[in-house]
């Protein structure tokens, strides 16, 4: 997949790949950090032990910092937090 993107008055092509991150919370763990920035927040998906979540309700992103918002339940220990965007 390549995005084009506007740059004064020309386009170039960038190169854009699906990233998937994994981590295993720790008990009450709202923060974790993203391998890289998202291209788009729009792509940005979350799971918990395979279970998709909803952004602004239940998680945040800010650059590469996601945040578990406790809005459905906390984390805990063991619990799988997959993150998925385009980078």
């Amino acid at each position: 997949m390549s995005i084009r993107v506007l740059l004064g008055g020309g386009a170039a092509a960038v190169a854009a790949r699906w990233q998937e991150d994994e981590f295993t919370a720790m008990l009450a763990q709202t923060v974790f950090t993203l391998s890289f920035t998202p291209l788009d927040l729009d792509t940005v998906t979350v799971r918990v032990n395979g279970v998709l979540y909803d952004d602004v309700a239940d998680w945040t992103v800010l650059a590469t910092t996601l945040t578990w918002l406790d809005t459905p339940f906390a984390l805990a220990a063991g619990d799988s937090v997959i993150a998925r965007y385009i980078r």
